[in-house]
């Protein structure tokens, strides 16, 4: 789904579609980076939001991780989510480690979670710890499994909660 689109604009289409249609998952492809359509757009129902920039395996990852029941957003779109997201909780540290989840993580899973919830794609964080990307991958499914998480949406926000991002 784009954002700006004759009659209806894509924000609008998207919550139209997933009210009428729950089953149908919606991903935006477009070139506005801006929070409000962001978020609006989140909010109506997309489970993933793309800037045209992305690359044909961003855009073919995003869609597998929609149709298998995940939400993808891209890394800058990620990172906007999480800013706005910490804004929101409470203004009380947070003490580190509230879920017993985060022991079972090694030291290395929680540095790749904390980068997750740093907004950070698989790419930059293989930079940042000179690893493969197959290798960061590879973590990421352990972690997942591990937390009972189902994607890096999900983690981002268990990452934020559990006060491992800095």
């Amino acid at each position: 789904m784009d954002i700006k689109m004759p009659v209806m604009n894509g924000v609008e289409a998207t919550a139209a579609i997933t009210r009428d249609f729950p089953g149908v998952r919606v991903i935006i492809l477009t070139t506005f980076n801006e929070d409000g359509y962001i978020f609006d757009a989140l909010a109506g129902g997309a489970f993933g939001y793309l800037i045209k920039e992305s690359t044909p395996e961003e855009i073919v990852t995003a869609v597998k991780t929609v149709y298998r029941g995940g939400a993808l957003l891209q890394s800058g779109v990620a990172d906007k989510v999480v800013r706005r997201f910490s804004l929101l909780g409470n203004s009380e540290p947070v003490p580190a480690e509230t879920d017993e989840r985060v022991r079972l993580l090694t030291d290395r899973e929680k540095e790749i979670a904390r980068l997750v919830g740093e907004g950070k794609s698989n790419r930059e964080i293989a930079g940042e710890l000179f690893l493969s990307e197959g290798t960061v991958r590879n973590h990421l499914s352990s972690i997942l499994a591990k937390t009972s998480l189902r994607d890096r949406t999900q983690l981002a926000i268990f990452a934020i909660k559990n006060n491992m991002v800095s």
